[in-house]
């Protein structure tokens, strides 16, 4: 029992070790500690289905091929990517089914279905297996909206024929979305039928079997306009429930182990109007659907999301696993030699200090002010200029009486810059007279040796040099020691 606080450090230490070398070793399969970016910013999801649609571009009108002056409706997206349908009108003035070609994914001019359009409404298009849905109020419907569908094959339609046996009722039967790889056999639609003093719209999903309610993404406000993505794990549609950004909103839920989670709202494509009737492409990465009032098309694209690698082992990493194998070992010399108990001991409370340091300073966050900077105006550049070295050559060699008068003529003149001089016209530069003073000739001291005496001109000459000569030509005369 006497060594048991060290026993406990060491088993804790070793125990904290392994684990940290595992972690580092797996951390690359533990989840996406990176995160993803498309090159901006960075998002973090659960999944890959949660994050697909987790990002969406700044949506964009479609052009006028499409959109007018009226209401444009639901619109839908052809599997071979060559049609967009989608409505034109408000219900009860004779709305129809309109169609554009996508040529380079553009659509083009739009024309009137005339092979599935009436004098009564036709609603709420959407493209399923190999058939173009719709609902209408046409004669021999069974009350209300009912749901049509009308086959297609190669930009031909079929005629159309009631859809779904047992699902049309007195009631309005409306916005269907087949589930992709049924067959049409299973399918989702709006419906207001009674749900005991419930009258508003909800999601229903009609199997060969029966026809039940989507309760995991009904509430007590309306739900609209579903429509499944191509791998059927993801549900679009509007709803006017609380939690939007107003009016209707565009909600998406994705199914987990065969039941719909929560939806929740598509950020950055709602706004305070009503946004409807979506509709994703077949590949997943973009949405048309339509928006305003009176509503036009729109079309977003989700932006692509690249993994993000995490950080690697780095320096801290192996310094907090040496920290452990140390204190490990420390423990164990401690129990051996007592000399060693005081450097455990030391080493322990400063890691448990640094540790409680570190805990409190991740929840400390200074209070201080900002520094405020002056305005770019109020501050100046000082710019340093060195002199040539051949004119400080120069005034050395005249023994420094240029640096005296070089320094006199700059305190009694103003310092003039480059351009004022380059602009300034150049002026005859003054005559200078050289006055000489008559300077009496002491004669010259006789000098011993043989030869002739210097006459009294060649002195005068050697002592008086010509000053006419230009001045890149003039030397210092320095004369010889006698």
């Amino acid at each position: 029992m006497r060594n048991l606080g060290k026993n406990l450090v060491i088993v804790l230490a070793l125990i904290g070790a392994g684990f940290f070398l595992a972690w580092l070793r797996f951390r690359p399969w533990l989840g996406r500690e990176g995160g993803f970016t498309d090159g901006e910013r960075r998002y973090t999801g659960a999944s890959l289905q949660e994050l697909r649609y987790a990002v969406w571009d700044e949506p964009e009108v479609l052009p006028a091929t499409v959109n007018s002056a009226e209401a444009e409706g639901r619109p839908a997206l052809s599997p071979d990517g060559r049609f967009l349908v989608f409505a034109v009108g408000e219900r009860g003035l004779n709305a129809d089914l309109w169609i554009a070609e996508l040529i380079d994914g553009e659509p083009g001019p739009a024309r009137p279905l005339a092979a599935l359009n009436t004098a009564a409404d036709e609603l709420a298009p959407v493209f399923g297996e190999e058939a173009l849905w719709f609902a209408s109020d046409r004669p021999g419907t069974l009350g209300g909206l009912d749901l049509f569908r009308a086959p297609y094959r190669d930009g031909f339609f079929g005629p159309a024929e009631p859809a779904g046996a047992g699902v049309n009722g007195p009631y309005d039967e409306t916005d269907p979305a087949p589930l992709p790889g049924s067959g049409g056999a299973v399918f989702a639609f709006a419906s207001d039928r009674p749900r005991g003093a419930r009258r508003d719209f909800d999601l229903w999903l009609a199997t060969p079997a029966d026809v039940t309610p989507l309760s995991a993404v009904n509430s007590p406000f309306d739900e609209r306009e579903p429509a499944f993505a191509a791998d059927g794990g993801t549900l679009f549609f509007a709803s006017d429930r609380s939690g939007g950004a107003g009016g209707f909103d565009l909600w998406r839920s994705v199914a987990d182990r065969g039941a719909w989670l929560p939806p929740e709202p598509l950020p950055g494509l709602n706004g305070p109007g009503d946004e409807r009737g979506p509709a994703p492409s077949a590949d997943g990465f973009s949405l048309v659907f339509r928006r305003g009032d009176p509503a036009d098309l729109f079309r977003a694209r989700s932006l692509e999301l690249f993994p993000v690698p995490g950080r690697p082992v780095g320096w801290l990493d192996l310094a907090v696993l040496a920290g452990l194998l140390l204190l490990a070992l420390l423990a164990w010399l401690a129990k051996r030699w007592e000399t060693m108990d005081l450097i455990y001991k030391c080493v322990l409370a400063a890691l448990v200090l640094h540790a409680l340091l570190l805990l409190w300073f991740r929840r400390l966050y200074p209070d201080r002010p900002g520094i405020e900077l002056p305005d770019r105006e109020a501050l100046f550049h000082v710019k340093l200029a060195a002199t040539s070295a051949p004119s400080r050559a120069a005034n050395r060699a005249f023994g420094g009486r240029l640096d005296t008068e070089r320094a006199a003529v700059v305190t009694a003149e103003p310092v003039r810059t480059r351009t004022e001089l380059r602009d300034e016209p150049l002026a005859a530069a003054p005559e200078r007279r050289v006055e000489r003073a008559a300077a009496e000739l002491a004669p010259a001291p006789e000098r011993r040796g043989s030869g002739p005496a210097p006459t009294a001109e060649v002195v005068a000459a050697a002592a008086a040099p010509d000053l006419r000569a230009p001045a890149g030509e003039r030397q210092p005369i320095f004369a010889p020691a006698p």
